[in-house]
């Protein structure tokens, strides 16, 4: 890292998280300055039935404050810059944000050798996941952009000055990410307003 340059890591929607697989394939999202970066990676889930695949989640699921969740998106924000003395003021330059996104979700192994309806369910459930967790990763891609917007040419009087603007500016940001994300949570029940529930209402609708 440069001379005069500071870095600090933060951390976004820090789930604790277990049973993890190899990781799968990662996408990248390029702007100028900014970058995110989302990995996939997955627990195992087992059985042929809809119990036994319950008792699978149940048991294999990330949990949090011993609640279970179906999946987690979790993130890690790095970030640096110059700090520029340009006369009478001091000023940030060569902001650069970077973030690292896992997204854990559940893999269910005997799919290829159960029934046709537990597959069709298996699949919308985890397709209602994967659209859930994706507003989380939504949130905090918005706030990565967010992020270095209000960080590029930030100035103040002195450069000790422009550490602590910038260092309550960050703090705000984040806070202001982790709320987004407690809010939809609430909103969406975790996911169960969005179907990511197991089974799917529509199983015992159409048996």
């Amino acid at each position: 890292m440069m001379r005069l340059a500071i870095g600090f890591v933060l951390l976004f929607l820090a789930f604790p998280t277990h049973h993890l697989a190899a990781q799968d394939r990662t996408s990248t999202a390029v702007r100028p300055g900014v970058r995110t970066n989302i990995s996939y990676q997955y627990y195992t889930v087992e059985g042929t039935a809809v119990s036994e695949i319950a008792e699978s989640l149940q048991a294999n699921g990330p949990r949090s404050d011993k609640a279970l969740f179906y999946a987690t998106t979790t993130s890690q924000t790095g970030f640096s810059y110059r700090r520029v003395e340009r006369g009478a003021y001091c000023k940030l330059e060569n902001v650069g944000v970077q973030t690292d996104v896992v997204m854990l979700l559940p893999q269910w192994v005997e799919r290829e050798d159960s029934p046709e309806r537990l597959r069709r369910a298996w699949d919308e459930f985890l397709d209602n996941l994967i659209t859930h967790e994706g507003e989380h990763y939504r949130i905090v891609d918005e706030s990565t952009t967010r992020l270095y917007q209000a960080l590029t040419g930030m100035r103040a009087d002195d450069c000790a000055m422009l550490d602590s603007q910038a260092k309550a500016t960050i703090e705000e940001i984040s806070g202001q990410q982790t709320e987004l994300n407690l809010r939809f949570d609430r909103e969406t029940g975790h996911g169960k307003d969005d179907g990511a529930v197991w089974p799917p209402q529509r199983y015992y609708e159409n048996p």
